[in-house]
């Protein structure tokens, strides 16, 4: 209470004043007195970046911001995917990290395991719509295979018809909760492996699968060889 929190203010100003210890220690960017009101007033108020003392927070607050803001977006297509796989008792199966695994590298450093064995998705436009190809992480589209296959030239989708056409952002793309009408094609490359690691609609998120519970939950259209090792 208020008595406990004066008590607390008037030992630190003695021990500012009379042992001569540097009130610095114990708060930053503004003043003991002005601490002691926004704790008391239990309000404080924000002020533009503009009139900030430490020109350094014009980057770096703004980088939280939208750090923040992409944490909200990606908890939508997440909280989707989840319940998705909540039908089939699944949902405690995936896979949550701390730091991203957006990318094939990454999210072999958060599963621990071989980046060839992340099934990542890439997403294209045939005849205006949108398609999903699941491939392993050690390959790329081959565009001769593609074209023979689809009849068309690859085209994959901007950040931005991924979000609105595949219904998940980049980074958390999967072939799981996606919006209706897209079609999933899943690559013959990931049949070397018994399980693989699909995203689950957050830049943060994986869940392992069976070649079989792949099929099963992606609701696959048919198998393709579209792809090609990196190396080549």
């Amino acid at each position: 209470g208020d008595i406990k929190m004066k008590d607390y203010y008037n030992k630190i100003k003695y021990f500012e004043q009379i042992e001569k210890i540097p009130s610095q220690i114990y708060y930053h960017y503004t003043s003991l007195e002005a601490l002691y009101n926004i704790i008391s007033s239990k309000t404080f108020r924000l002020t533009s970046l503009k009139s900030s003392n430490d020109k350094k927070e014009l980057f770096y607050k703004p980088d939280m911001f939208l750090y923040d803001l992409e944490k909200i977006i990606t908890k939508e297509t997440d909280d989707k995917v989840k319940e998705y796989f909540k039908q089939f008792n699944l949902e405690t199966k995936i896979q949550e990290f701390p730091d991203s695994s957006a990318t094939v590298d990454l999210a072999a450093k958060a599963l621990n395991c071989e980046p060839c064995r992340i099934a990542k998705s890439l997403s294209f436009l045939v005849n205006n719509n949108a398609i999903l190809i699941i491939t392993a992480g050690d390959t790329k589209v081959d565009n001769k295979k593609f074209k023979e296959i689809f009849q068309t030239k690859a085209k994959m989708l901007t950040p931005e018809e991924v979000k609105t056409l595949i219904g998940h952002e980049i980074g958390g793309v999967c072939p799981f909760a996606v919006n209706e009408g897209v079609k999933i094609y899943l690559d013959e490359s990931l049949k070397r492996f018994t399980t693989v690691f699909p995203a689950c609609g957050s830049a943060n998120s994986a869940i392992e699968l069976t070649i079989e519970e792949l099929e099963k939950y992606s609701n696959y259209k048919q198998w393709v060889d579209v792809c090609k090792l990196n190396s080549l």
